[in-house]
């Protein structure tokens, strides 16, 4: 059965929702109570044909991550465990808890965090976050 992406959305949330202090998401809300975690595009989005004969596919999907700025330190400080490396609090170890996104893909890695800055969602106003890159190999 080849993979879909509502199915990657759906594992990585899963594996997000390991953090029990962050409302998670497989798509991006529209009204957020942060802190907030939720999957996106990246680009590219897939690579296809990785082996002859649609044997695989390789998806980029980033997990962007949203706390409020309340104060020059206090946002810092509560952004500051998701970005670690491992932990009960970090993404990186959330996202690949469960490499194979719950049976949806061969496997998956968080690569790189990035783009660690003030951020405006809508009504909810100045947000402090960070987006973390994931790799996913899939057979097609």
């Amino acid at each position: 059965m080849a993979t879909t992406l509502k199915a990657l959305r759906a594992g990585l949330a899963a594996n997000l929702a390991t953090i029990t202090s962050i409302q998670t998401s497989g798509y991006i809300l529209s009204n957020p109570t942060p802190p907030t975690a939720w999957v996106t595009y990246d680009d590219p989005l897939v690579e296809f044909d990785l082996t002859f004969g649609r044997g695989g596919d390789k998806w980029f999907l980033v997990v962007e991550v949203f706390v409020p700025l309340t104060t020059d330190r206090g946002g810092q400080a509560r952004l500051d465990p998701y970005l670690e490396g491992s932990g009960a609090t970090s993404v990186k170890a959330a996202i690949e808890s469960d490499t194979t996104l719950g049976g949806a893909c061969e496997s998956c890695r968080c690569t790189h965090i990035d783009g660690v800055g003030d951020y405006q969602l809508g009504e909810r106003g100045a947000m402090l976050g960070f987006r973390a890159h994931v790799e996913i190999i899939a057979t097609s």
